[in-house]
């Protein structure tokens, strides 16, 4: 299970609680976010090893992306092209 806190209307990573056998590897992403300020908007514009357990991190964070900035997500689409 992982439920990431974020700021209402806003990108901002407020916390996040992971349980479960992976959450050792899931973890060290939020942390390292929460530790350099970086917000959701970093996680959807970043790479991640697929298919893994921190890849659910990023796909919650596209997700999350899609739901309140659609705008943004589509450029992000654009870049992914190639």
């Amino acid at each position: 299970m992982m439920k990431l806190l974020v700021k209402k209307d806003s990108t901002e990573i407020l916390g996040a609680t992971i349980v479960g056998g992976p959450a050792g590897d899931m973890i060290s992403q939020v942390t390292m976010a929460l530790e350099n300020k970086l917000d959701m908007a970093n996680f959807a514009a970043a790479v991640s090893m697929y298919p893994s357990y921190s890849d659910a991190i990023k796909s919650f964070s596209d997700i999350q992306m899609r739901a309140n900035f659609p705008k943004f997500v589509s450029r992000v689409k654009k870049l992914r092209m190639f």
